[in-house]
């Protein structure tokens, strides 16, 4: 297998607290403090239980940048990840498949450029959802 550059391992103790409000964050910014809390607690039960298998609880460290990749795209809240440079894609003339005519995919559908003009003429559709 090739050397991506991207290192995916499990979470160690140390990282559980950072996890945690990770967590906590993504879902108390979109849906409020109340529904952050009760994903979070949720998501504290999970790790308690006997069917949870902690090897299979992964960090990803993306170093893409240094790597030469011009730009990175994810699905998640416009909100969160805005302030690490994440834009909605369809200012760069790329769209969620379901992103046409649903404002919630369209916004959700991230890209970050991390070389300057890596997405200048790029157009296209894209699909991060499992099955679509």
């Amino acid at each position: 297998m090739a050397d991506t550059g991207i290192t995916i391992r499990p979470e160690t103790e140390r990282e559980r607290g950072e996890v945690d409000r990770l967590v906590y964050r993504a879902f108390a910014e979109s849906y409020g403090p109340d529904t952050g809390k009760i994903l979070l607690d949720h998501f504290l039960s999970e790790r308690e239980k006997d069917t949870f298998i902690p090897e299979l609880s992964l960090v990803a460290l993306d170093r893409a940048r240094a790597m030469g990749y011009g730009a990175v795209f994810l699905g998640g809240d416009p909100k969160l990840y805005g302030r690490f440079g994440f834009e909605p894609s369809y200012k760069y003339g790329i769209n969620h498949v379901k992103g046409i005519g649903n404002r919630a995919y369209s916004d959700g559908c991230l890209v970050c450029e991390l070389q300057p003009g890596a997405l200048d003429g790029v157009s296209g559709t894209t699909s991060y959802y499992a099955g679509e």
